[in-house]
């Protein structure tokens, strides 16, 4: 039975797919559109509705992507095999196209993961990745200008703040999961729940997939939330860190920013901002 995790980026993902991939029973692809596929990375922000599913090329925008369209059909083929296992995809890019992936790859289960968006604007900030190859501030500013409401639109005048920029990226990803996430019956995770009682949260997620936790997974819990090691996507992370780093990184004025721009999304989520 094919599922898929979604995430906004800096939230955990690679913690929870490792989770789910240690289990026995279950495989997990890491990123297979936008860190494999260029034209992903390209596209990224702009938004695929479900009308623009295109049975022979996926999208009219991979009309001459022979490669890649062939790397699609072959996505999907593995996908809906009838193994045995636990087959799903991970995507933290594709928050924008989620109509689209529901029609052009169809599962039965969704995990949506989901943190603190101050945690998320602290870690993304901390390390400049806002400016690295996720280039949110031209992809940000690409969306705000062709979207349907004007008072978003009206909105560009922030774009020359950093911490600004990081939170309604956030911002504008997490209303798309959330109202997504009702479509689907999706199972919402918050991160910080997921450290605080790892073992219970593990088993509500397999339960949602049709499974049960495995011991490895246990052990795996045990292992990587007792200490910080790795680089920026390793999935080892003390659980003070996961949860409270950004309150010794983020001054006042930042936390003032970001609450002016997540406060709705946050809250819904039981985040109190």
């Amino acid at each position: 039975m094919a599922f898929t995790v979604l995430a906004t980026q800096r939230s955990g993902s690679n913690f929870v797919a490792e989770l789910l991939r240690i289990h026995p029973s279950v495989d997990v692809l890491n990123e297979p559109f936008s860190q494999h596929l260029q034209i992903f990375r390209e596209l990224e922000m702009e938004v695929w509705r479900a009308s623009d599913y295109d049975r022979c090329y996926f999208h009219r925008a991979l009309r001459n992507a022979l490669e890649t369209r062939q790397f699609l059909g072959e996505l999907r083929e593995w996908l809906t095999r009838e193994n045995g296992y636990l087959l799903g995809i991970k995507e933290t890019g594709l928050t924008e196209k989620l109509d689209w992936l529901g029609c052009a790859f169809p599962t039965k289960n969704y995990i949506i993961l989901v943190r603190d968006p101050r945690a998320v604007v602290y870690s993304v900030l901390r390390r400049s990745l806002q400016n690295s190859w996720w280039q949110y501030r031209s992809r940000l500013k690409r969306y705000l200008e062709v979207h349907d409401d004007e008072n978003i639109r009206n909105e560009l005048h922030n774009l020359d703040s950093d911490v600004w920029v990081v939170a309604k990226v956030w911002q504008v990803r997490m209303r798309r999961l959330i109202d997504f996430a009702h479509r689907r019956n999706a199972l919402i995770v918050r991160l910080e729940d997921l450290v605080e009682s790892p073992v219970d949260i593990t088993a509500r997620m397999m339960e949602y997939l049709g499974a049960s936790i495995h011991s490895s997974q246990e052990r795996f819990l045990g292992e990587s939330t007792t200490q910080s090691r790795g680089g920026t996507f390793s999935t080892m992370r003390r659980k003070d860190d996961v949860v409270s780093l950004w309150k010794r990184g983020l001054s006042q004025p930042d936390i003032t920013i970001i609450a002016a721009v997540v406060s709705r999304e946050a809250g819904e989520l039981g985040y109190e901002i």
